[in-house]
């Protein structure tokens, strides 16, 4: 019971998949993997260098202190968590949410079969049906002609059933239901999989803390000198 709780909880407030874009298509996030080489080569060259370091100009000596209060294992620690956080994004993101919208759907060249298809799945999942199919519900009422009779399974084969001639007004009242039918389905996806999204974010808020971290301090270090 309680870790059903927990797992409800975890699920509604993680941040959802595609808030979660934000950092996991931000090119400067994603060029941490570099980091992972750059990091430990920096520091073992900086370690060999004589400091402070003293140059001769114009007969008078200049002096440059290299000291910094720098933890290069702090900087490398946000490098492998980000790291880690870009790679349960990449791998772990539904395919579905990388639709920006409806438009983007069918710009694809998405056709409502293949949104059928999406739906089906989506269906089978326990941890999205719940929430999927009172959504669908909703719509179902919400679209339902006055006195029909029909359930909520003979208006779906209804939404998605192919029609060999393009009738204006009921194609476009279609073309309406298919946008509600997406728009519940990315409700459902974004929200999928909230284990492996709250392991994402608690990487990334790590690794971007840790970064911080080490900028600050640096920041702080340069001011007050």
């Amino acid at each position: 019971m309680k870790f059903a709780k927990t797992y409800h909880y975890v699920r509604e407030n993680t941040p959802t998949w595609n808030q979660l874009t934000i950092l996991g298509e931000n090119s400067v996030v994603k060029s941490s993997y570099w980091w992972l080489l750059i990091v430990p080569m920096a520091a073992r060259f900086m370690g060999e260098l004589e400091n402070p370091i003293k140059f001769i100009l114009a007969n008078q000596s200049l002096v440059f202190d290299l000291t910094l209060p720098f933890s290069w294992k702090l900087f490398f620690f946000s490098a492998v968590a980000i790291s880690i956080a870009n790679l349960i994004f990449s791998l772990s993101r539904p395919d579905f949410t990388k639709f920006r919208d409806y438009g983007d759907f069918k710009n694809q060249g998405r056709t409502p079969r293949f949104l059928q298809h999406c739906l089906w799945d989506a269906r089978l999942e326990d941890a999205i049906s719940v929430d999927l199919e009172i959504q669908l519900d909703r719509l179902w009422k919400h679209h339902k002609p006055v006195g029909s009779t029909a359930n909520r399974q003979t208006w779906l084969d209804s939404v998605f059933k192919e029609r060999e001639h393009f009738q204006p007004d009921v194609d476009l009242n279609f073309d309406k239901e298919h946008a509600g039918i997406f728009w519940i389905l990315m409700s459902a996806e974004e929200k999928n999989k909230p284990l492996l999204r709250f392991s994402c974010f608690v990487f990334y808020f790590l690794g971007i803390g840790a970064f911080t971290y080490v900028m600050m301090e640096n920041i702080l270090f340069v001011i007050k000198q």
